[in-house]
């Protein structure tokens, strides 16, 4: 450091510095938690669960949600000077945290709506506690359904080696082993709010909190700082992704997004109390904005020398 400069070793100790990390970390991981790479990753499997049993047409709707997504990043690139970065995001939190509940209400109106078992006919080791398609895929077992449910409005839950002996009797039949089928309505519904969800997320919390990272630092911790604040965005991103696949086994699509909705709603309140606008302001004013909130606003604390030349 130039003489008369704080360290970053320094820099590090002041509340001031340290509540800057709490925000940039704290952004990275909201974006994560939030369940945006659990839809951008596992489009197909959601699409399943949802009741596309075709693995084709699962693969080519998955690409109607990366349009979206585009779509809304260039949004928020237009809006994000426009309407500050405070405001794009606690706007776009709150329709993520609507969406979210929006898309879990979906699953459960698709999950209630489980076509019913043919115990009579069923050949699972636990046929016995089996009531409908969903049950049956949980306890390890897989649906078969001839025809459409209109025609055929009960299927039988057999082994999953069993895949063969239900395609083999009939040439409609489908067997389904890690999702059910759904009607179209709730299949639908499901699609709808998997776009609305991205069209919320894609303009404010995926560039604002890259946004805000890079403004907030003093110039002699920009680069380790955004550097912790990027780890924290792929540990948590790590961290969703591995456990989005358990969740839906366990509590299906409507109690996991159910999860991430609720999340969704207390990062959305932590945005509103620790977010400052930093949009329009100098490195110099952002930096006084940090020191007079570790202060209490009450006094002017001490401060460390910052290298800072005003960033318009």
């Amino acid at each position: 450091a130039a003489a008369g400069e704080a360290t970053v070793w320094e820099l590090l100790k002041t509340r001031a510095v340290q509540a800057e990390l709490r925000l940039g970390l704290g952004l990275q991981v909201l974006q994560q938690v939030g369940g945006i790479n659990t839809v951008m990753y596992y489009t197909p499997a959601i699409l399943e669960l949802a009741g596309v049993s075709d693995k084709r047409t699962a693969l080519l709707l998955a690409l109607v949600p990366a349009g979206v997504n585009a779509i809304g990043t260039v949004v928020g690139m237009y809006a994000i000077d426009r309407c500050g970065r405070r405001r794009l995001l606690l706007g776009s939190v709150a329709a993520v945290v609507v969406t979210l509940a929006a898309l879990s209400g979906a699953f459960r109106m698709l999950e209630n709506s489980s076509l019913p078992v043919d115990a009579a006919r069923s050949t699972c080791p636990a046929a016995s506690r089996v009531a409908d398609c969903r049950t049956c895929i949980a306890v390890g077992c897989g649906f078969c359904r001839e025809g459409a449910p209109a025609v055929q409005p009960a299927g039988t839950c057999m082994p999953v080696a069993g895949a063969g002996t239900c395609t083999g009797n009939s040439t409609t039949a489908t067997f389904f082993m890690t999702a059910c089928p759904g009607r179209p309505i709730y299949t639908g519904l499901v699609v709808a709010a998997v776009l609305a969800y991205l069209a919320a997320f894609s303009p404010g919390m995926g560039p604002v909190p890259w946004a805000v990272n890079a403004e907030i630092y003093p110039v002699q911790l920009r680069g380790l700082a955004n550097g912790a604040a990027a780890t924290a965005n792929w540990a948590a991103n790590a961290a969703v992704a591995q456990t989005f696949l358990l969740f839906t086994t366990t509590l299906g699509g409507s109690g996991t997004f159910l999860i991430y909705a609720a999340v969704a709603a207390v990062g959305l309140a932590w945005v509103w109390w620790c977010l400052p606008e930093t949009n329009g302001r100098s490195l110099d004013e952002i930096q006084a904005l940090f020191h007079n909130h570790a202060a209490g606003k009450a006094s002017q604390p001490d401060r460390l020398p910052i290298a800072a030349s005003s960033v318009d």
